[in-house]
């Protein structure tokens, strides 16, 4: 079907660590293509409501607090190596991948005070949720409850709790990884906090939900038929484990689930698909877009949720670029009238109105 005139456009990105930046240089080169060369020009200006997990949590706080994904792209390729810091030339991969298991078995794999200062650099030292320019959902685990917490924009006046929070602090939540990084203490709301991809690395039936629950009235939409969703990935693998591996003796914490670290892959993975499955069939299919690749044989073993290596980040980039030229041309997609033909109403915060 097409677009109504009225309707609620949903940006929706996945979480997958570095792997970001494949998201993040897709929607950069939206702006380009689109911009008619007007620098400020972002997309955000056409969505009612930004949803993102972990990474792509980290990129809705970006856009939200008003950088264009173009300069978010060089933020993200900026800051790769210090938040997964990359192996070196002349280190073996053997002792690499020695050395890493053994931080993950007695502490963290990366150090969360570089992550902190990355992050601080792209979504704003001092920025808080109460000054973002567009409607946010950010899915974290508060693991000192063992429930989710949907951060959120005050889109409805009733949605006053997370107004103070810091936009670090809400990043470093949605992105703290388990065996990766530390759970993320947020001082506001007396919790510890773990990746939102624990559950929900996918957030768009969540964005879904939100906007046929809260924003239907104020954006003047009747049906879900009029609600269209966005959703892009970070070039995740389809993520299994060989029958080899279960069936053997030493099929284990380590060998089985790699010190923790597959077993959060095999979480967010699951989920992930769960979350696309529960959208597109709440949705007409042709309301629910979702952009990404699949990693091919050859590059498997460099495209990973850390690896930081130039080879991999070329890859993640290239391929980002091509699937927004390429999706843009897509007449059976449609793209430019379902989500940028114009611009969303500009969202104003409750108190300001």
């Amino acid at each position: 079907m097409e677009a109504k005139e009225s309707k609620i456009r949903i940006l929706s990105l996945n979480g997958g660590g570095v792997r970001g930046l494949y998201t993040i240089s897709l929607l950069a080169e939206f702006e380009r293509v689109l911009s008619n060369g007007d620098e400020r020009y972002s997309i955000a200006e056409h969505f009612d409501l930004l949803a993102g997990t972990s990474i792509g949590g980290l990129i809705v706080l970006g856009l939200a607090n008003g950088k264009t994904a173009r300069e978010l792209e060089q933020k993200v390729w900026q800051h790769a190596a210090t938040i997964f810091p990359p192996r070196k030339n002349f280190v073996p991969k053997f002792l690499w991948a020695i050395w890493k298991g053994i931080r993950a078995f007695f502490s963290n794999r990366y150090n969360g005070e570089d992550v902190s200062r990355a992050v601080a650099d792209i979504v704003g030292a001092e920025s808080t949720m109460r000054g973002l320019q567009s409607r946010v959902l950010i899915p974290t685990l508060n693991i000192s409850t063992g429930k989710p917490l949907i951060v959120k924009t005050c889109h409805n006046p009733r949605f006053t709790r997370d107004d103070q929070l810091k936009l670090v602090d809400v990043a470093r939540a949605t992105s703290a990884a388990p065996t990766y990084f530390e759970p993320h203490f947020i001082q506001e709301l007396n919790a510890y906090f773990v990746d939102g991809g624990l559950v929900a690395n996918n957030p768009s039936y969540i964005a879904y939900h939100e906007a046929a629950t809260d924003l239907k009235e104020e954006l003047n939409v009747e049906t879900e038929e009029q609600i269209f969703v966005l959703n892009v990935g970070t070039m995740a693998s389809e993520f299994c484990i060989n029958p080899e591996k279960i069936e053997g003796m030493s099929a284990g914490y380590m060998k089985l689930w790699g010190l923790g670290a597959t077993l959060v892959e095999t979480v967010m993975t699951g989920n992930q698909w769960m979350h696309h499955f529960m959208t597109a069939r709440a949705l007409p299919k042709e309301n629910h877009i979702m952009l990404d690749d699949v990693v091919p044989d050859q590059q498997a073993r460099i495209i990973t949720l850390d690896n930081s290596r130039t080879d991999a980040l070329n890859v993640l980039a290239a391929r980002g670029k091509h699937k927004a030229t390429e999706s843009l041309a897509d007449t059976n997609l449609n793209l430019r009238s379902k989500f940028f033909s114009n611009k969303a109403k500009k969202f104003v915060h409750p108190g300001d109105k």
